[in-house]
């Protein structure tokens, strides 16, 4: 992370923002299959599809007394779930 910060490695764009490439991650020593590192930093959109609707039942518990702007995060991540047109 603080050599993300510091503009020396990059960063994968995900629907909930950035997170680290496999390749930039030091695994020296572990014994980790490279396809797994990759799953590990993916996020898969039908598992966070769940997320979000399993947030906004959450919140509906809470009424009027959520704030609007959790609201307007979930609404931006389903935006991002969506396929990009061509």
């Amino acid at each position: 992370m603080l050599e993300r910060c510091a503009g020396r490695l990059g960063a994968q764009d995900s629907a909930i923002g950035l997170m680290p490439r496999p390749e930039d991650l030091d695994v020296a020593g572990l014994d980790i299959d490279p396809a797994v590192l990759v799953e590990l930093t993916t996020v898969p959109p039908a598992a966070l599809h769940r997320e979000v609707a399993d947030i906004r039942a959450y919140l509906k518990g809470y009424g009027a007394a959520a704030p609007a702007a959790l609201y307007a995060e979930l609404d931006e991540v389903e935006r991002r779930l969506q396929p990009v047109a061509r």
